[in-house]
């Protein structure tokens, strides 16, 4: 989402896409509980919901798509990261690449298929594995928003899960170890999928000097 926000604000005029990029960074700046409000606000029932004025179905949409919510909520907040990165590293090509597609008489979806995407790959990369990871340990959104609700363990992730166990008091107490423990996975699963990650992006050849022809 990040790739996509980035390339078509690239093709906006710059200040157009400098508002946009701006106003999509707000809910990063915002603080998580005032985030969390507005969300609570969006799909309250009726009257109070913005989406239940908006369809006609008066319905607590948190209570009712606990997922759809979480993960559009996440999605606002992780695709700025994204697409701030992503927009750096487009605005970094040399634009004489860029023109030298136009005058092979590449269209704009060739041009960032064979020339703006294999020289994204780093960012793509570094995008991938953080995002990856973040969303590992994320539960920050998902406790504010449902905490692991509704009903029994509906969205209770892995890292929420840990957080319960330790710092919840079930049973008459707080399972500090077990929740460590928990915690110390995730860093062994982050750490597996960081490297498959290096595989599948090849690495190695990442870090090869950059050939040049000469005649």
């Amino acid at each position: 989402m990040g790739l996509f926000l980035a390339l078509a604000t690239s093709l906006l005029p710059e200040r157009w896409g400098d508002a946009f990029r701006a106003l999509w960074l707000l809910p990063r700046i915002t603080a998580s509980v005032v985030y969390v409000l507005i969300w609570q606000g969006i799909a309250a029932v009726a009257p109070y919901g913005l989406l239940s004025q908006l369809t006609g179905v008066s319905l607590n949409w948190i209570q009712q798509y606990p997922w759809p919510t979480i993960v559009l909520a996440n999605g606002f907040v992780g695709a700025s990261f994204g697409m701030l990165l992503f927009t750096a590293a487009i605005r970094a090509i040399p634009p004489e690449l860029l023109r030298a597609a136009a005058v092979d008489g590449a269209g704009l979806w060739a041009t960032v298929r064979h020339v703006v995407l294999p020289l994204l790959r780093w960012p793509i990369l570094f995008v991938t594995a953080y995002q990856t990871l973040s969303l590992l340990t994320s539960f920050e959104y998902i406790l504010l928003l449902t905490d692991g609700g509704p009903g029994f363990y509906t969205t209770e992730v892995w890292a929420l899960h840990a957080y319960h166990l330790a710092f919840s008091n079930y049973y008459g107490n707080a399972r500090f170890g077990l929740g460590a423990a928990m915690a110390a996975i995730l860093v062994l699963i982050g750490l597996l999928v960081s490297l498959l990650y290096l595989r599948l992006f090849n690495f190695r050849r990442l870090l090869e000097v950059p050939r040049i022809e000469v005649d």
